[in-house]
């Protein structure tokens, strides 16, 4: 199963938020987070959002999490099964929570007193709660952790918290020894400290069936299913401990990961990717899968970074220019062609970059003086230029004298944040992802209806987007 996760940064009381997912509801309006019991009660000062398979949940500032979404296996945590298309409140967390993640059939929080509480399927041991009693409906205590909680990463069927010992444990689905203890366990209810790591940990990141962690020093260490080399140890070979990332024992400053391979941008600009080759994914000037870390070529030590897309990846250079490599099928790499690059090649006309987003099959940039201009697939009207016909080269949006300060895309759509603090969408919206109060698609920005100010972040995921404001409230539709 391919599914990607949502991540999140919180910045006071903005959240840079991605999402990837399936619609629950469609709504072709923008909705307010409403509470479970009162439709009239936002969430007010939202400062973390999670979602999961079929799941999201927010965190706001008062330490309490509401949920919505899937429910069939309690994941929403409110003493149900019954799906949600509102949050509503998990059971016994209404304050004391610092940090919440959502997995693919279970969720996950931090508390204050550093104590953590799972909730949701448990068939293989995924809460650690000891047992496998399935589904919890409402939140249980993970035991036998030997010391607090920092950061906790929930995956598909398994679960890792990073501690404050600088130890890592994990517990639920072990088969492929994503569990980390040197044992191929299916079913794990307790936690499991992994073995093998070295160093002051730095972050946990959980994915479907792997995990990996990076170190204060920049180095990488992965463990779990490594079908298609995306442990990066030069193997195929399944990993039950934490295991080197070959060649990036220091430097590593930020990771991206696509479809089935990743890349890592290294602290002297470079960067390094692994895993499946079969479209170019890596960059390396081959089509040759690679099992370890190996050199994007043509980028001349000059990334500040980078972003992946299903198959394609792309980096922004310090002089503010995009290079991109990979499946170029729609153009989506921006160099004039449809020939799928297997090495970083320039994405023509483009100067002044400040972000770049990627979809399944399209690229968008967000340039200096609020521009943006994307490329690739055009179907549904995603590159937003009123055009039909795919684009090889980067097009400017219409949207008239409107400027923009963020930009989001999802699978087949994209949003922006105008310098008013209003929002803009185009291209697909057989789900009302577009938020103009229709489902039909749009081939140029239309507004999104009740925000006309205010909006700080936006994220966009497969068919759905949602906007933080200023004031807190988290808005969603689609």
């Amino acid at each position: 199963m391919n599914f990607k996760w949502m991540r999140c940064l919180s910045l006071g009381l903005a959240v840079v938020i991605e999402f990837s997912g399936l619609p629950q509801q469609v709504i072709a309006l923008p909705s307010v987070i409403h509470g479970a019991y009162n439709r009239e009660v936002v969430i007010e000062n939202a400062i973390q959002v999670a979602a999961g398979l079929e799941a999201t949940c927010v965190l706001s500032n008062d330490g309490g999490v509401r949920c919505w979404g899937g429910n069939n296996n309690g994941q929403l945590g409110n003493n149900t099964k019954v799906d949600s298309t509102i949050p509503v409140r998990v059971t016994g967390l209404d304050s004391s929570v610092i940090s919440v993640d959502v997995g693919g059939g279970h969720a996950c929080a931090v508390m204050t007193n550093r104590q953590a509480k799972c909730w949701g399927t448990n068939t293989n041991g995924e809460l650690g709660d000891s047992t496998t009693t399935s589904p919890r409906l409402i939140p249980v205590d993970v035991v036998g952790l030997p010391s607090g909680v920092s950061a906790i990463s929930t995956g598909e069927s398994h679960t890792c918290a990073l501690l404050t010992s600088n130890k890592v444990m994990c517990w639920g689905y072990g088969s492929g020894g994503q569990i980390g203890d040197g044992t191929n366990d299916i079913t794990n209810p307790l936690p499991k400290e992994v073995i093998g790591l070295s160093g002051t940990i730095k972050s946990v990141v959980t994915g479907g069936s792997h995990t990996c962690a990076l170190t204060i020093a920049g180095s990488v260490m992965c463990w779990g299913s490594n079908y298609a080399g995306q442990l990066g140890d030069n193997s195929f070979t399944n990993k039950s401990v934490a295991t080197p990332v070959v060649g990036l024992s220091s430097g590593v400053s930020a990771i991206a990961i696509g479809g089935s391979h990743s890349c890592a941008l290294m602290d002297y600009g470079g960067v390094k990717c692994w895993g499946s080759n079969y479209l170019n994914e890596l960059g390396d000037g081959t089509r040759v899968t690679s099992v370890a870390p190996t050199n994007v070529i043509g980028l001349s030590n000059s990334a500040r970074a980078i972003s992946t897309g299903s198959a394609h990846s792309c980096a922004i250079l310090t002089n503010d220019q995009v290079k991109c490599w990979g499946y170029n099928n729609y153009g989506q790499i921006g160099d004039s062609t449809t020939v799928s690059r297997d090495v970083a090649t320039d994405s023509v006309g483009l100067g002044g970059v400040v972000q770049i987003e990627l979809g399944n099959s399209h690229t968008c940039a967000l340039l200096q003086f609020g521009i943006i201009k994307c490329w690739g697939q055009r179907a549904f009207g995603t590159l937003g230029d009123g055009m039909s016909g795919d684009s090889t080269t980067p097009t400017s949006i219409i949207a008239g004298n409107i400027t923009f300060r963020k930009i989001a895309a999802g699978g087949s759509h994209a949003c922006a944040i105008t310098s008013t603090g209003g929002v803009k969408c185009w291209g697909y919206n057989s789900y009302g992802q577009l938020g103009d109060g229709t489902t039909t698609d749009k081939q140029i920005p239309t507004d999104v209806i009740g925000i006309s100010t205010g909006a700080i972040a936006i994220a966009a995921g497969a068919a759905h987007t949602c906007v933080l404001l200023s004031n807190g409230e988290l808005k969603c539709w689609g």
